[in-house]
């Protein structure tokens, strides 16, 4: 039978709720299994028509632990469940139902669960997509926020990043249109969580070895009193090790060779300024023997990228 004729088949009033559920999960398994990128496709088509054809059956099918299944099954590509998961809060949303907002608050107690088990980063890209979609599916205020900041977090620490420069504007443009805007939004509500995140980078590049790039695409939105508040801490905390001091300095140099925006030279100055008044003049001679040169460079050869700030 074509796809064409099956998609017929699922009009309106031509099934049973037992019939069109048994399809709906048929194709979920489809999709999940990714056999073909022809049979994937072809179970979209066919879910979708089915489940937007049979609205009021759907939504019966589509509740919470069916959203449950579809987040933490077996998916071949697990960006194939983001894609089941925005589907049905869409033809959920457009039916008017209230489990909407059941499903929104299911998918926001499960929202941390879900990026420490799938941490790709198209899974978390898409994922981090739909819940600007679905605003009420963001994790904002008390634990569930701060949590999935740090899930959040950890998920974009180990993104591998492209060499090539045109691909990696691209890389950092995603990351901020994403995961980037996500993370404004609980920080902007949620001043513990954001707190928390700040500490939370700061200690990920105090630690010796090459700085994230996909991290260091969410500078651009660090809240500033934070972040400069985590500067003067880290300089005149004596508890803090000079060496983690100075590779975090040199860390944030770092951010200078990609496309940050212009906030960083600043915050530069505030950890050159910060450890001049606690005296810890040793480090400012390691940070000038290692990076002045750096810095000179790619002031020199134009490539400290300026772009304009946006989303906060």
């Amino acid at each position: 039978m074509s796809i064409s004729r099956i998609m017929h088949a699922g009009t309106s009033g031509c099934r049973s709720r037992e019939s069109i559920c048994a399809m709906l999960r048929y194709c979920t398994e489809q999709i999940a299994r990714d056999e073909s990128k022809l049979a994937a496709n072809s179970s979209r088509e066919i879910f979708h028509e089915w489940a937007r054809n049979n609205l009021d059956h759907f939504v019966v099918y589509f509740d919470a632990e069916t959203v449950g299944d579809v987040m933490f099954g077996e998916f071949s590509q697990p960006a194939d469940a983001v894609w089941l998961l925005h589907t049905g809060l869409v033809l959920v949303k457009n039916s008017g139902s209230a489990k909407y907002d059941v499903l929104c608050a299911f998918v926001r107690s499960q929202a941390s669960n879900f990026v420490r088990e799938h941490a790709d980063w198209k899974t978390v890209n898409d994922f981090c997509a739909l819940l600007l979609e679905h605003p009420l599916c963001i994790p904002i205020g008390g634990d569930e926020s701060a949590w999935f900041c740090t899930s959040l977090l950890v998920a974009v620490s180990v993104f591998i990043s492209p060499h090539e420069r045109s691909r990696i504007r691209v890389f950092v443009r995603d990351i901020q249109e994403t995961v980037g805007l996500v993370m404004c939004a609980m920080w902007r509500h949620d001043a513990a969580a954001a707190e928390k995140s700040v500490r939370e980078i700061f200690d990920s590049i105090a630690q010796p070895g090459d700085s994230s790039l996909a991290l260091t695409a969410l500078a651009r939105f660090l809240p500033e009193n934070i972040v400069v508040a985590q500067i003067e801490e880290m300089c005149s905390n004596p508890l803090v090790l000079e060496r983690n001091v100075l590779v975090a300095a040199c860390h944030m140099i770092d951010w200078l060779r990609w496309p940050m925006p212009g906030n960083v030279s600043q915050w530069i100055m505030q950890f050159i300024r910060h450890l001049a008044v606690s005296h810890k003049y040793s480090i400012l001679m390691e940070i000038a023997e290692l990076k002045v040169l750096q810095v000179w460079c790619g002031l020199v050869n134009n490539v400290v990228y300026r772009e304009p700030v946006t989303g906060t």
